[in-house]
Parts: C-alpha cells; structure tokens; sequence
C-alpha cells in the first residue's frame, strides 16, 4: 500500500515525463503489477488531457442533466432535512415554555 501512495503521487511528474529514468522505471513496473493504480493512472491521464484540452471535451446531454436533477434532488432534500429540524426546534422551544407555565 505504501508503494501504491507514492506511485500516485509520482503519477502526474511521469505523466508530464519529469521523473527520472530510474523513477519511470520503478513507477511501470508498479503498474504493470497493480491494477489499481493502473485505474487510477488511466483516470489521471484523462484528467490531465482534458485540462490541457478542455475544447475536446465532449459531453452528453442526459448525462448532464441527471447529474443536475440529482444535484437539484439532494439540494431539496437537504432543505426538508432544515426545515423538519427548524420544525423539530420549535416544537420543543414551544413544549419547555408551556411546561414552564404548567
């Protein structure tokens, strides 16, 4: 595990080749033997090609849109959660007053 932490964290130095040659041999052969780093190496990869090339970026229009719903779901569900504990406050701020009357 300890090997997989710093090959991931050599990953983008080797992805823009400023490891040495001794490091870049030491880093494929890890991947060569592990794959999940080569996971992790294929989704950087991606990651850095989209960054210097973000006009390539295609991308799908349902996709986006369930990506919006879902966010637009947890935000109304995180507002309901608000709502029942500001409802749940009240009530109890309301109960220990009337049982102070009593």
């Amino acid at each position: 595990m300890t090997e997989c932490c710093l090959v991931r964290d050599l990953l983008p130095l080797y992805e823009d080749r400023e490891v040495s040659a001794e490091s870049a041999a030491v880093i494929r052969r890890h991947l060569d033997e592990c794959p999940a780093c080569q996971d992790y190496a294929r989704h950087l990869h991606h990651v850095i090609r989209a960054m210097q090339h973000p006009q390539e970026i295609s991308y799908d229009a349902d996709r986006y849109a369930e990506l919006l719903q879902r966010i637009h779901r947890r935000s109304q569900i995180r507002r309901a959660a608000l709502i029942a504990a500001l409802a749940g406050a009240g009530y109890a701020l309301y109960k220990h007053a009337n049982d102070d009357e009593e």
